[in-house]
């Protein structure tokens, strides 16, 4: 990767280098199919450009609706 790249990921040291990536980067990736000399077959990112960071990924999402009937167990009503 280029210097240009890894600045929109957020790495603008080298010391970052050595830490993993931050979690919840979304990218949009041009993807394009190459072929060796021998015919192998792999994908190779061509460009890409984050679209966005998520705060926390694995949070719970806030407008979950939980079912009637797990309300109700959890408190302790049904029998």
């Amino acid at each position: 990767m280029t210097k240009r790249d890894l600045g929109k990921l957020g790495i603008h040291s080298l010391a970052q280098l050595e830490k993993p990536l931050p979690q919840g980067i979304r990218a949009q990736a041009n993807v394009v199919l190459r072929r060796d000399d021998d015919g192998t077959e792999y994908n190779r990112v061509r460009s890409f450009k984050v679209i966005g960071v998520d705060e926390d990924p694995y949070a719970p999402v806030d407008d979950y609706n939980e079912p009637q009937e797990m309300k109700t167990a959890s408190a302790g009503g049904a029998t």
